[in-house]
């Protein structure tokens, strides 16, 4: 089989990231049960406070200033910026990811986001070699994903492999797998019994969500469906934003139309399964998740980046709808759902677009990368 031990590196910062890490876990897990898979988060492994400050720092930047989240994106893929970033990364992980390597010895790393990604492509400029993939979890890729020494590229999309060929990276070295969701979304559901479970009507369901983080403007979005001309009922999802939970649960008895409000849930699938249509912000994970099982996408304020080239992705491939305010959301779910056929070419385009075995395709594809040069990282080459 070749492989026995592979390490996934991830970030908190931004929940797709480590979603997409532990998608690629059990589906090797699953595919492969004689490997053995570890993930770290790796600003939690260098500096745990650090990573809190820095994770609660991007959160509020998301919330209060989320023009400044764009700015430092575009400016981080321009004007030679991009070379200086991956230095700093590349030094600022390197001493302690070399420990962790040398201490876990795995046969191949995973990278599910750039800055470890920059990390490891810096060790082995040193002469280490430690085979190494990354996985783009978005449809669209930084520049900071960008480095010409990994052994292969794992992509959302043709689009993001032609932008990478465009960037140098030789095409052999890219696979469009699709972004890994969960394998519990190649699983055939019964979409009776997971309504009857979760307590839901014959009356359409509208799924609301901010992501892994519950970010977004939830409240304001579900107070305006609910004043909406629509016989419906609205599951919300708060993901580990306990606050946003405890607020919806407020709100549910004060409304007209059923609104049933979970928090992080493992199962996203089932209730992606029973919906009608999703709201939701464009993040990477999300939406892949969505495509997968063929559901209708209405995106509100996509975050300026990487949100915006989602949306813009999506939008054109005809799977998603954009509403450029909350505001907008209440008039555009109307007219979906009095379209049927709209809401059909929808879906078709979704599910032509999506790939719920991603993460068993992509299990599959790292376990087929075993014919490398022999493992080079010697005791000596982790002291600095």
């Amino acid at each position: 089989m070749g492989l026995k031990r592979i390490l996934i590196l991830s970030e908190a910062v931004g929940a797709g990231h480590e979603r997409a890490a532990q998608a690629l876990a059990r589906g090797l897990h699953e595919t492969y049960p004689a490997v053995e898979c570890r993930v770290i988060n790796t600003g939690q492994y260098l500096n745990p406070w650090l990573e809190k400050l820095f994770v609660k720092a991007y959160l509020e930047t998301l919330q209060l200033t989320p023009e400044l989240w764009g700015f430092l994106y575009g400016l981080t893929q321009k004007n030679g910026q991009p070379a200086r970033v991956k230095n700093f990364l590349g030094k600022l992980y390197m001493a302690k990811l070399k420990k962790l390597l040398f201490t876990y010895r795995p046969d191949f790393v995973i990278c599910t986001h750039p800055f470890p990604c920059n990390a490891m492509s810096a060790i082995k400029e040193q002469g280490h070699n430690v085979p190494t993939a990354a996985i783009v979890t978005d449809f669209n890729i930084h520049s900071l994903w960008v480095q010409h020494n990994l052994e292969a590229y794992l992509v959302g999309s043709q689009e993001i492999k032609d932008r990478l060929i465009e960037n140098g990276i030789e095409p052999i070295r890219i696979h469009v797998t699709g972004i890994p969701i969960n394998p519990a979304f190649a699983t055939p559901k019964n979409i009776v019994c997971i309504k009857r479970t979760i307590g839901l009507t014959e009356k359409p369901v509208l799924l609301v969500m901010g992501g892994g983080l519950g970010v977004g403007r939830l409240t304001e979005i579900i107070r305006l469906l609910d004043q909406a001309p629509i016989d419906a009922q609205v599951v919300a999802i708060a993901g580990k934003n306990q606050a946003l939970k405890e607020e919806l649960d407020y709100l549910a008895d004060r409304l007209t139309k059923p609104l049933w409000v979970f928090g992080y849930v493992s199962n996203v699938e089932e209730f992606m399964v029973a919906a009608d249509l999703i709201i939701t912000k464009p993040g990477g994970l999300t939406s892949a998740e969505a495509l997968a099982v063929g559901l209708p996408m209405v995106l509100v304020n996509p975050l300026p980046g990487q949100e915006e080239y989602n949306c813009r992705f999506l939008v054109e491939k005809g799977a998603a709808v954009m509403a450029s305010t909350p505001n907008s959301v209440p008039r555009i779910v109307t007219t979906l759902l009095r379209e049927p056929d709209k809401m059909m070419r929808m879906r078709q385009n979704a599910l032509a677009l999506g790939r719920p075995a991603a993460g068993l395709d992509a299990a599959k594809l790292i376990m087929k990368m075993s014919s490398r040069k022999p493992y080079l990282y010697a005791r000596e080459a982790c002291s600095g």
